[in-house]
């Protein structure tokens, strides 16, 4: 990564596809462009004025995914001496967050079970209940499937460590 204030054009185009794959999950481009950004920054903890400053960007943008992934530990947050801050992405953000999700779904499945049997008994028409039959359904498979999904990767990750 460059000390200037842009990035390399291939550093620019993994960015932008980055934030445009967040775009497309109803994140603004530019927040997950900041994502990008700290994903292959070098070194990993980049100051908000600069990431604002290389990716053209507003301040406001990077804010607001400061706001929103410092708590959820995807971002460390260091305040500066001069009232500006650091961001580093945590290498562990990810498989977590996707461990939370994945083990999660038992619990939604669980929740779709409950809702169907209590809809049923009430005896609400199968038209109505055909949404939530497909999503129980769905759900019912994930929850069996993902808790060895998720010991494959583990094993392998170790196997590669």
């Amino acid at each position: 990564m460059t000390t200037g204030s842009a990035i390399p054009q291939a550093e620019r185009e993994i960015v932008t596809r980055i934030g445009r794959y967040y775009e497309k999950d109803g994140m603004a481009a530019d927040r997950g462009e900041v994502i990008g950004y700290l994903l292959i920054s070098d070194p990993p903890r980049q100051r908000a004025s600069d990431i604002s400053a290389r990716l053209g960007i507003s301040r406001d943008a990077v804010d607001k995914m400061s706001d929103q992934l410092v708590p959820a530990e995807f971002f460390i947050r260091e305040d500066a001496e001069d009232g500006d801050y650091y961001l580093t992405l945590q290498d562990a953000t990810w498989p977590r967050v996707i461990q939370h999700t994945f083990l999660s779904w038992p619990n939604f499945h669980q929740t779709m079970a409950e809702g169907l049997k209590a809809l049923e008994a009430e005896g609400v028409d199968s038209a109505r209940l055909a949404r939530l039959r497909n999503m129980e359904k769905l759900f019912r498979y994930l929850a069996a499937e993902m808790p060895a999904l998720w010991h494959r990767y583990e094993k392998t990750s170790a196997d590669l460590a």
